[in-house]
């Protein structure tokens, strides 16, 4: 899956969102267009010694504020729900990941 993002990134049909602390990357995120009218989130992380910051909600926070009146779009783990219903997403379905 992350060569298919890389593609698109490539292809100037994705873009990299971030934001830097002393000069490195401390969290980030990729955005795509999804169909004509939706823009999907994918890849959300913080560096763990940037977390609790709100990080993560300020890339998003720019990337919404980037789609227009295009719908946002993101898949998450149910245990990172409450986070992003906290920044007006809602649950719609569920996912379901493998974990060993």
């Amino acid at each position: 899956m992350y060569s298919n993002f890389a593609r698109k990134v490539n292809r100037g049909i994705a873009d990299i969102y971030y934001l830097e602390e002393d000069g490195r990357i401390a969290s980030g995120a990729i955005a795509t267009k999804y169909g004509d009218d939706s823009m999907y989130i994918t890849f959300v992380s913080t560096s763990p010694q940037h977390r609790k910051k709100g990080l993560a909600a300020r890339v998003i926070g720019h990337i919404i504020s980037c789609s227009g009146d295009k719908k946002v779009i993101l898949k998450c783990e149910d245990e990172l729900k409450p986070f992003y219903e906290k920044l007006g997403f809602k649950a719609v379905g569920t996912i379901t990941v493998y974990k060993e």
